[in-house]
């Protein structure tokens, strides 16, 4: 069953996974890189953003935490590539990363606020029972049971 703790957990490991891909294809000779359509720009501000997300819907409640070690990460990737032959640091790559970084921990802000809301708004059993959001925790059995005792009683 998706519980929050299960989709949280996934997002970690996803989080993970692609900082060591970042590090291998930043880190390894030029000729091991796969070859896209996308420009270089493009590549580094998907694979950002896409790190972006999973550490800020993995990690949630350290948002600040995690605009600061992504942005130094990319700083450090960038650095890290003056010691490898054959590739170079660029300050626009430093730039489209970290940016990249933070619109993915803001998305996965938006996302939680939007959760947040929805909540309040609807009320926790209706949130519940009409959406399909892995991100919410299932009813209860106790839950079930005292809002079928509520309905029985309004008749």
């Amino acid at each position: 069953m998706l519980t929050r703790y299960n989709v949280q957990r996934f997002f970690k490991v996803a989080a993970w996974l692609l900082v060591i891909t970042i590090v291998l294809l930043s880190l390894g000779p030029p000729s091991s890189r796969p070859v896209t359509g996308a420009g270089n720009n493009v590549e580094h501000l998907l694979i950002f953003l896409a790190t972006g997300a999973a550490f800020g819907l993995g990690y949630a409640r350290r948002y600040w935490l995690l605009v600061i070690a992504l942005v130094a990460f990319a700083a450090a990737i960038e650095l890290a590539q003056i010691l490898v032959p054959g590739r170079h640091a660029r300050f626009t790559d430093f730039l489209t990363d970290g940016a990249a970084a933070c619109l993915g921990i803001g998305f996965s802000y938006l996302l939680r606020e939007l959760e947040r809301i929805a909540f309040r708004f609807l009320g926790r059993a209706q949130a519940e029972t009409r959406s399909n959001n892995s991100f919410m925790k299932p009813m209860s059995l106790i839950d079930r049971k005292s809002q079928g005792t509520a309905k029985r009683t309004e008749r």
